[in-house]
């Protein structure tokens, strides 16, 4: 648990925190906005986890592959990219939320603080398993290693690129480009389909040689690889010049 608080709660975000600051007129952010952004982060996490008790309803139902992929784990993908969305509607003023730069940043920052709040909450859950009934999520085999730091630490990683995407939504809503809004939304939605669905397709095909390679691989090249593209597209979005209004 403490590698968890330690190194993805604490130095992770004041990493990334430094290296904002170095990215031009980014100072312009007040430091109470990245701090309100990771308050609020990382309470909306276990605020929606109740959802669970609904997706596990409905995998009982239906423990089919295609139904969980596209019905079950896209309603997981809606409410946590709509938990950084409320995370960054809350915590930030609409002047910097009209800046497409910020956006992006400030969308990046918000989805690392979800993923910090989901890395605290399952670790708790994980240590304290009677807490699961409540949030309708067993976690009773979780052991608190430096593999579940690793995982926690690739988790954020994802969720903090997810983010972006969500800025970049929140930026074109304020800007009254409802269609970009909601593309880029389901851009954020959809990548986080691609990292978790890639996981379930190996679950429930495991005899199939590509899943063994990809839970063999999972934190050596699978998840690596998943994040080095998410990181390639946000950087291509973030080149992208923008009219200010």
């Amino acid at each position: 648990m403490a590698g968890i608080i330690i190194l993805d709660g604490i130095i992770l975000p004041l990493i990334f925190y430094s290296i904002i600051k170095r990215i031009k007129n980014t100072k312009e952010i007040p430091s109470s906005i990245f701090f309100k952004l990771y308050s609020i982060g990382i309470v909306i996490f276990p605020l929606l986890l109740l959802r669970k008790h609904l997706e596990y309803w409905l995998a009982t139902k239906n423990p089919t592959f295609l139904f969980i992929l596209l019905v079950v784990q896209m309603i997981n993908n809606f409410v946590e990219e709509g938990g950084k969305l409320i995370t960054l509607y809350v915590g930030v003023e609409e002047k910097f939320l009209k800046n497409y730069v910020f956006s992006i940043i400030l969308g990046l920052f918000a989805g690392m603080s979800y993923g910090i709040g989901e890395a605290f909450t399952l670790s708790i859950i994980g240590l304290y398993p009677t807490l699961g009934k409540i949030f309708g999520i067993n976690l009773t085999l979780l052991f608190m290693t430096w593999s579940w730091v690793l995982e926690r630490f690739y988790a954020i990683l994802i969720h903090t690129l997810i983010g972006g995407f969500v800025g970049i939504a929140l930026y074109y809503f304020k800007q009254s480009n409802n269609m970009k809004a909601i593309l880029f939304f389901l851009a954020g939605v959809i990548y986080h389909e691609l990292v978790d669905g890639l996981i379930l397709y190996a679950s429930f095909h495991q005899a199939l040689p590509f899943s063994r390679f990809v839970m063999k691989h999972i934190y050596d090249v699978i998840l690596p690889v998943l994040i080095l593209v998410g990181t390639i597209w946000i950087l291509i979005l973030f080149s992208k010049k923008e009219v200010e209004p």
